[in-house]
Order: C-alpha cells, then sequence, then structure tokens
C-alpha cells in the first residue's frame, strides 16, 4: 500500500468516525449520559465565574432542572433530577416515574428558556467537584468565545457535545499510529483503526458533556508517544513529551494514575545500547515530570481532606443485619458491569446490548488478545507495557467497588469508560490477532481483516439505532420516528438526517474499502519492515520477530520489526514510502 493512499485512508476513517460521534450527539436525548446534569452544572457554573467549590459543597442550580424538564429527562414539578424521577426509554432498565417518553409531547423548540445560572437555589449535590476542574474549564471557555452564554440551553448541550467528539476522534489516528508502531504494515494498521468503531459505548460516551472525553484524549496521546518511545531509542525530549501527557491526564480523574506504568516501563523496554539504569533514570524523570504538572490537584486533596480523592457525596452505610457479603455474585455482577458498560450499555447504564452479543464481542476480543500476544514475539514487551494499565485499572475498580460494597451494599463504579484511554493498544492487540492468522493461511488474515472492516461499523451503527429505537419508537420500518425525534432533539430534522445519512454512507465505505484492501493482491496482512516507519529504529538485542513463512501455519524467525509485504517482482521498496 502505498504511503499516500495510506495516510488518505486514516483520515477518511478519522472523518468517518467524527461524524459517527457527532450523529450521537445528536441522537442522545437531553442529559441522557451518565451524570450529565452534572457536567453541564459545572461548566456552567464556571462560564458564570461561581468557582470550584469544595468536593461535596457544589450544588445543582435551578436552571439544571429546568432544563431537565424542557429537555424530557424528568416531567414538570419534578424536585430534583434524580434517577427516580427519570422518563422512560422503551427497554431501558430505568423505570423512572413509570411514563414513556415516548409518551411525552416536547416542548417547542423556541419556547425553550436560556439558562441564567444566577446561583439562587439548590436541587441537589453536584458531585464533579471531586475532580480536577480543567474540563470544565475547558469547555467554560470555549463556550464564552462562542458567545453560547446568551444561547438556548439546546445550543450550548450541542456545542459542548460537539466539543468532546473534537477530542475523542483522535482515537482513530492514534490506534492507528500505535498499531504501525508496533510492527504491523498498513493494512492492518488501518484494521486497528477501523476496530474503535467496534465499541458502540466509546462513541456514545464520547458525544456527551463529560469530563471523559479529556481524559480519553490525553491516554491515547500517551500511548502513541510511549509507543514510540518502547520501540525507538528513547530520546531526552521524550522524557518531556511524555511526562507533559501524563501530567495533562492527570488534570482529569484519579483513573489517570495508572497510565503512569505506560510512562515508566515504556522506558525500561525500549531497544537500543542504552544501558538498562540510564533507561531506569529516564523513565523516573518522566514519571516525576508527569506528577510536577498534574500531582498538584491530588497533593493538595491530601493535604486538605487526608485523602486522594474526596466524595463528592456522602453514601449512605447499608445494615447487612445476619447477611454476608457473597464474593462471588459481587465478582459477576461487577465484571458484567464492567464488561457491559465498555461494549454498550448506554444512556445512564440503562440500555444494554443484548447479553449475547456482549458475550460473544467479550470472547472475540480475549481470543484475538491471546492470539496478538502470542503472534507479536518481537513487540511483546511493548505490546504488554501499553495494554498493562487494563488490568490494573480493572483491579482498581473492583477494589473500591468491594470497598464501597461493604459500605453501601451496592455494586456501583464498575463502568467501561475508564478503560477507553488505552483503546487504542487495544486496537493494535487486536489487529496483531488478525495477523497472527498467516499461521492458518494468507487467506485467514485477509478475511479477518474484510470480516473486521464490515462487523466493526455495523456495530457502530447498531448502538445507535438501539439508542433512537428506545427514546423514539416508531412502527416503521427501522422502528424510528423521524417527526419525535426532531420535536426533541437540540438540532432541526434536517440536520439530523444529514449526519445519520453520512455515518450510514462512511461505514459502507469502511466495509467496501476494507474488503476490497485485505482482497488486494498487492501487500500481505502482516508487520512491516522497520526501515518503513516514520521514527528511527534501532536493533532489537536479542529479540526478533515471528515472520509468517510461506508455508500456511509455520512461523521463521526474521529480521527485526520484519513480515515482509508481498510485491509484485521488479517492484522496489523504497524508504520514502514509509510512513
Amino acid at each position: 500500500m502505498q504511503r499516500r493512499l495510506f495516510i488518505g485512508a486514516g483520515a477518511l476513517l478519522t472523518a468517518i468516525y467524527l461524524v459517527l460521534l457527532i450523529a450521537w450527539a445528536y441522537a442522545s436525548p437531553t442529559f441522557r449520559t451518565p451524570d450529565a446534569p452534572m457536567h453541564y452544572n459545572s461548566v456552567m457554573r464556571l462560564a458564570n465565574g461561581g468557582g470550584w467549590p469544595a468536593p461535596g459543597e457544589a450544588t445543582l442550580d435551578p436552571d439544571v432542572l429546568t432544563v431537565a424538564i424542557e429537555g424530557g429527562l424528568v416531567p414538570p414539578g419534578a424536585p430534583d433530577v434524580g434517577i427516580s424521577h427519570f422518563y422512560r426509554l422503551d427497554g431501558g432498565l430505568i423505570y423512572g416515574n413509570g411514563t414513556r417518553l415516548a409518551d411525552v409531547d416536547p416542548l417547542p423548540e423556541h419556547e425553550r428558556t436560556v439558562p441564567r445560572f444566577a446561583g439562587e437555589g439548590s436541587v441537589g449535590v453536584d458531585q464533579m467537584t471531586q475532580h480536577p476542574p480543567l474540563y470544565y474549564g475547558l469547555a467554560a471557555g470555549y463556550l464564552t468565545v462562542l458567545g453560547a452564554d446568551t444561547w438556548q440551553w439546546d445550543g450550548q448541550l450541542l456545542a459542548l457535545r460537539i466539543l468532546s467528539a473534537l477530542m475523542v476522534v483522535w482515537v482513530v489516528p492514534t490506534a492507528i499510529a500505535t498499531a504501525r508502531l508496533l510492527g504491523l504494515d498498513r493494512r492492518l494498521a488501518l484494521a486497528a483503526g477501523a476496530a474503535v468503531f467496534a465499541i458502540p459505548q466509546l462513541a456514545h460516551i464520547g458525544s456527551a458533556v463529560s469530563n471523559d472525553s479529556l481524559y480519553i484524549l490525553a491516554g491515547a496521546l500517551l500511548t502513541v508517544v510511549c509507543a514510540k518511545v518502547a520501540t525507538t531509542a528513547p530520546r531526552k525530549r521524550d522524557i518531556l513529551l511524555v511526562g507533559a501527557l501524563l501530567g495533562l491526564g492527570l488534570w482529569t480523574k484519579a483513573t489517570f494514575f495508572p497510565f503512569g506504568l505506560i510512562a515508566g516501563l515504556a522506558f525500561l523496554v525500549s531497544p537500543g545500547p542504552m544501558s538498562r539504569a540510564r533507561k531506569l533514570v529516564y523513565g523516573v524523570l518522566a514519571g516525576l515530570t508527569g506528577l510536577l504538572i498534574g500531582g498538584y490537584w491530588w497533593a493538595r486533596n491530601l493535604v486538605l481532606y487526608g485523602t486522594l480523592q474526596p466524595a463528592g457525596f456522602p453514601n449512605e452505610a447499608t445494615d447487612w443485619a445476619g447477611r454476608e457479603p457473597d464474593p462471588l455474585a459481587f465478582l459477576r455482577t461487577a465484571l458484567g458491569d464492567l464488561a457491559g458498560s465498555f461494549w454498550g450499555k448506554f444512556g445512564w447504564l440503562e440500555l444494554p446490548m443484548p447479553a449475547t452479543l456482549l458475550v460473544g464481542l467479550t470472547a472475540i476480543a480475549v481470543a484475538l488478545a491471546a492470539a496478538g500476544f502470542a503472534a507479536a514475539r518481537g513487540r511483546r514487551a511493548a505490546l504488554v507495557t501499553l495494554t498493562l494499565v487494563v488490568p490494573v485499572i480493572v483491579v482498581i475498580l473492583l477494589v473500591q467497588a468491594w470497598l464501597n460494597h461493604l459500605h453501601t451494599g451496592n455494586v456501583a463504579g464498575m463502568q467501561g469508560r475508564y478503560l477507553f484511554p488505552a483503546v487504542p493498544a487495544l486496537a493494535a492487540l487486536a489487529a496483531w490477532g488478525i495477523a497472527s492468522l498467516r499461521r492458518v493461511g494468507r487467506w485467514a488474515a485477509r478475511a479477518g481483516g474484510a470480516l473486521l472492516s464490515i462487523a466493526a461499523p455495523l456495530l457502530g451503527l447498531y448502538g445507535l439505532w438501539l439508542m433512537l429505537r428506545a427514546a423514539y419508537p416508531a412502527e416503521s420500518l427501522l422502528g424510528i420516528s423521524w417527526i419525535r425525534w426532531d420535536a426533541w432533539s437540540i438540532a432541526a430534522g434536517s440536520t439530523l438526517k444529514i449526519w445519520v445519512g453520512l455515518a450510514v454512507l462512511g461505514s459502507a465505505v469502511i466495509m467496501v474499502a476494507g474488503v476490497a484492501l485485505a482482497a488486494g493482491r498487492r501487500g500481505d496482512m502482516s508487520a512491516v519492515p522497520s526501515r518503513q516507519l516514520p521514527f528511527r529504529q534501532v536493533p532489537l538485542r536479542g529479540r526478533q520477530a515471528a515472520v509468517p513463512s510461506e508455508r500456511a501455519g509455520e512461523m521463521s524467525p526474521g529480521s527485526p520489526r520484519e513480515v515482509q509485504e508481498e510485491r509484485p517482482s521488479g517492484q522496489s521498496d523504497t524508504p520514502s514510502e514509509g510512513a
């Protein structure tokens, strides 16, 4: 595959994913994403000069309740935005007040209010001040630059959702770049980019008003930079870049701390003549740089509150009354919640994808991961380093959820979105799993790539359809009422159809192009010669990449990073083709 075609295909994949994200921004009903009223409240409080109160002391402005009523989250007369007052989505797990959103008449668009956020009164607690204020400050500044303080609330929400989409869209190019750095050829790198579409929840959360968007962006950028460090000879400037991105991530959520492992270990596993002691020093310096940039908030919490992250609001203790916590039951529920909310559990985690589909997707992902680790012998250390953050975060979430379970009796906090910053590395691992099919035969790897290019965008559209059908049901071919969607939406009906149409068209392009690339004669679904990568490479001392031989099922050692692309006879393999 020519370099120019590869760059163009990567840009097209990124643009199509942005279209899907914006379609989700239009599709999700008002405040129908986790903690959306609180995220919006914190942004608007900063935009109106309300500051950043101590954890547990921030309140929800009454204007948030007004938006929730006008937007169809809760009925008129509701005292707050509690889940018990929600309108019910068709097929949703939250019963709320029992009334279907589909049976409620929407407020005409021209009657929607312009929020004032005067700070008069309270309708609840805003727990978001337990997090660092960076995302909220950026979002508030963005609205101020747009002059959105005089807009109706629907325009404000749409602007904030698009801001999130512009942050999260970078997951696709970072997945492609990470796959290339980990030794995969251009076709498989594009497959890694396409794999991002297979996680509908990422698009749902990535188009919501939430600090998760900046969290995901920081993790994606840190992943690709650490992939470069782990596969090339590290330089002093890498210390500053890795440290800066680590510091940026620490200004989003406490769950970014495990990414410090990537920052440090990437230097340790890097190839080249540098001594291990010096690599260790580089890793430590990168970590200290990250703490210097992003550690202030957490050190402040320790000094003021005696804990790394204070609770946003108090939780009531449960009375076990002779009962004993069941660790196995807890584990089943916790891991089920984690997997479900990783792939697709839309709204306020109330609209899950079918259980059989979730089990199938999880099984396929685990199989591809195992195959990918087995196949990437020459890049296994780097691949393990980049994906190690996933089990670490899972363990941390399990410990926190168990302690909370002992206190409250509930299982909470097991949300797959905390793993989304690692999606570029996970996508590259999945692409390595497809490359491993070369053991069976060249046809198997090509078939795997073609299947991924078809299944991933279909899954992305399926998640979007599930949300639309649940919120705006109708007796129609697609089960969706465009009229009701238009009436409730934060945009005009023609705009809705344009973005959904573009998302469908873009998905079709991915499917057709993916099959065409997989079936093409030029190139093989494999790894790539090291000289074709855009960064300076050094030999992997004592480590060799697995090279698929011409005979099916046989692996032979080759030069570092090499599983050659097939080329027609007489065609040169010039370095100029190489990014």
